[in-house]
């Protein structure tokens, strides 16, 4: 467990979500999170994890409006990493690639090397 995390329980009745990851500088891929299912389940955090090759960074938001996809905002997570945070209640969140030194996630040319990547998110409760 990393420093920034302590100790999770799912809550069972809210689906596992999906969340595509977006290149750096490309337009968003919003997910809508259910707000009043978390107050009703009094869920207090969420867990996530990137089984992806690539930093990412999460980045949820209340109300239709949509932030720029700009890397370095939000919380980040390492290739391979799981973390618990607590919750803000988001309306959507979305996940978008850091293209770093060590841990490319661009080609030489500006391509996106892994498409079609996702991020796990679940919300729940410290114990």
């Amino acid at each position: 467990m990393s420093e920034n995390s302590f100790p999770f329980r799912r809550e069972t009745r809210m689906d596992i979500i999906a969340i595509p990851v977006t290149a750096p500088g490309a337009p968003l891929q919003p997910v809508p999170v259910d707000r009043a299912k978390l107050a009703e389940y009094g869920v207090t955090s969420f867990e996530w994890s990137n089984p992806t090759q690539m930093m990412v960074w999460l980045r949820g938001w209340q109300g239709q409006s949509q932030p720029a996809a700009i890397a370095k905002q939000g919380h980040n997570l390492a290739p391979g990493a799981k973390e618990t945070k607590t919750t803000q209640y988001p309306d959507f969140v979305a996940v978008v690639a850091s293209d770093e030194p060590d841990i490319r996630c661009l080609d030489d040319q500006g391509g996106f090397l892994y498409p079609n990547r996702v991020v796990y998110m679940t919300y729940g409760g410290g114990v």
